[in-house]
């Protein structure tokens, strides 16, 4: 049975996202400890650590840099499964037509088709392998030029040649009826530098393989995993004799190859009710590289990078613990970039160190005191509007007491007549 994590803190948070907020949903490992809980699976680690994981996914506000919802699945589930769910507690927590940003691990068609159907906006990142993407590469045509299509313009600041177009993805409705896509637009991008060592890339596995390949033969090679050998040289296309398993021969695969060099470089975004052109689009998708600093945060900082806990109660206080964590966190960070108390402190983790050494101390019978404020320790209150106690700033007033002069002109003195006798 799916436990959800409670609903009053998700509606809080989404009552703080503005009309003109974008979302990113992102996920990552995290390895456990115990062995008993319901959502710990074997999965891909990203870790690369032997021990059963879980799943967290958390949803980031763009806007300010703070997490909206946060929630673990098993560790065996991939990112394309969990996004229906996500959503669901989303909408029912009260979530807004805001634009959701995914990369390409929640991309498959069923997503495309959901948001499409239901009129949600999204910005998500897709494989160029996929059917409308790659008949889009395949329109422009062959490079000319040798870097890029003719239709596709620079962008100075990235450096990156950029293309726009409508996406035309009919629907077919319960009743059999076409329904056309209106809103739909694919981005692509290509990157020169890229598509350069890619294809050097693919120059050398075909020289390799076919060295490889060569030897195999002259070896007179018994292939005993027939797929697992296809998978080590798949630009060429082998001849196993299948009495003797014997490698016979072997000849280049020229489809493979150009298709290879054809998407090298390429990228592409699509965007569905959501307007700019390709690269206001590209500018909004990098904000999402901020999660992984706060993945980073959540495992370093934050001190969760394991499930250190048996049980699923404990399980379940350590995941509010997390996310309150998580939120106290991304303010810290949010007021260190808006303030520019970045140009002070280095880092986030240098405010938690210069705070770190402030005490109240207390002696029997005594009246509690705080050790003093200085340097800046004075500059991280200012920028969160925290007021420094009394008596632990850096300034001093003497409390020798002085008596207060009258304002104004002081009176005249009086002459006094002395009296003969």
């Amino acid at each position: 049975m799916w436990k959800f994590f409670p609903v009053p803190i998700i509606r809080r948070r989404i009552a703080r996202l503005d009309d003109d907020d974008i979302v990113a949903i992102d996920s990552t490992s995290k390895s456990s400890y115990g062995d008993c809980l319901a959502y710990i699976k074997w999965g891909k680690n990203k870790e690369g650590v032997k021990l059963r994981q879980t799943n967290e996914v958390v949803v980031y506000s763009l806007r300010t840099h703070m997490p909206v919802y946060y929630r673990s699945f098993p560790g065996n589930m991939t990112d394309a499964r969990t996004l229906a769910m996500i959503y669901r507690d989303l909408e029912d927590a009260g979530f807004k037509d805001i634009p959701v940003i995914t990369d390409r691990g929640y991309e498959t068609i069923e997503t495309l088709e959901t948001y499409i159907l239901k009129g949600r906006p999204l910005i998500m990142c897709t494989k160029t392998s996929q059917k409308f993407v790659s008949s889009v590469i395949d329109s422009l045509g062959v490079m000319e030029t040798g870097l890029r299509p003719d239709c596709m313009e620079l962008d100075l600041e990235t450096e990156l040649y950029y293309y726009q177009c409508d996406v035309q993805y009919d629907m077919v409705s319960i009743h059999g009826t076409v329904k056309p896509t209106k809103g739909l637009k694919l981005n692509l991008y290509l990157d020169p530098v890229r598509r350069s060592r890619e294809c050097i890339q693919v120059e050398s596995d075909v020289i390799v393989q076919r060295l490889d390949l060569a030897q195999a033969l002259g070896d007179a090679l018994i292939v005993k995993d027939e797929k697992a050998f296809k998978s080590e040289v798949p630009y060429y296309d082998v001849i196993i004799d299948k009495d003797t398993k014997m490698l016979t021969g072997y000849a280049l695969n020229s489809a493979k190859v150009s298709k290879a060099i054809r998407f090298s470089g390429y990228f592409a975004i699509v965007t569905f009710k959501v307007a700019g052109d390709a690269q206001a689009i590209l500018r909004l998708y990098k904000l999402r590289d901020e999660q992984e600093k706060y993945f980073n945060q959540m495992k370093t900082q934050m001190l969760s990078d394991r499930n250190r806990t048996w049980s699923e109660e404990g399980y379940e206080g350590r995941q509010l613990i997390a996310f309150v964590g998580l939120i106290l966190s991304s303010y810290t960070k949010h007021i260190w970039k808006s303030t520019g108390l970045c140009e002070k402190v280095t880092t986030t983790l240098e405010i938690l160190d210069e705070m770190r050494s402030i005490r109240c101390i207390e002696h029997n019978h005594k009246a509690k005191f705080i050790t003093p404020f200085v340097g800046n320790q004075l500059v991280i209150c200012e920028a969160f509007g925290f007021a420094v106690p009394k008596g632990c700033d850096t300034g001093y007033k003497s409390k020798k007491h002085v008596e207060k002069k009258k304002r104004g002109r002081p009176p005249k003195a009086q002459n006094k007549k002395v009296m003969s006798s």
